[in-house]
Parts: C-alpha cells; structure tokens; sequence
C-alpha cells in the first residue's frame, strides 16, 4: 500500500501521552489496548495503529518508543 508519513499524524494528546507511558514501561496489554482505541479513530490514526499493531508482534519496543514519541499531538 502507500507510504503513510507518519509525520502527519496529529493524534490527542491525551492518547499519545498513554501510549508513551505503555512503550517506556514494555506495558504490552495496555499498549495493545490503547491501540484498539486509536483504531477507532480510523484515518491515519487508525492506520498507525495497524502499524504499531505489527511491530508489536516483534517486540521492538524501542523502534515502538521512537515513532510513538516522533509522532504530533494535539
């Protein structure tokens, strides 16, 4: 599919601070939930979630912490 810029991507500042809370402390379930809700939100919102959904599955939790923490906020 395309390259989504991820730079492009404002997410709520209130999710975005839950999910760097989940990556630094390796909080897979809550991170895991956190990103259902993200899906929710559709868009590319909803798209990095997939994203961030499949990197989990390699447990990089340092590449994870580095998008995550790139990624705007509202």
């Amino acid at each position: 599919g395309p390259t989504i810029a991820w730079g492009s991507v404002v997410l709520p500042a209130d999710l975005h601070a839950r999910l760097l809370v989940a990556a630094e402390l390796y909080q897979i379930n809550q991170l895991k939930s956190i990103l259902e809700e993200l899906e929710q939100l559709g868009g590319e919102p909803g798209l990095l979630a997939r994203h961030l959904d499949n990197m989990l599955q390699t447990f990089n939790m340092e590449a994870i912490h580095q998008l995550i923490g790139a990624i705007r906020h509202d």
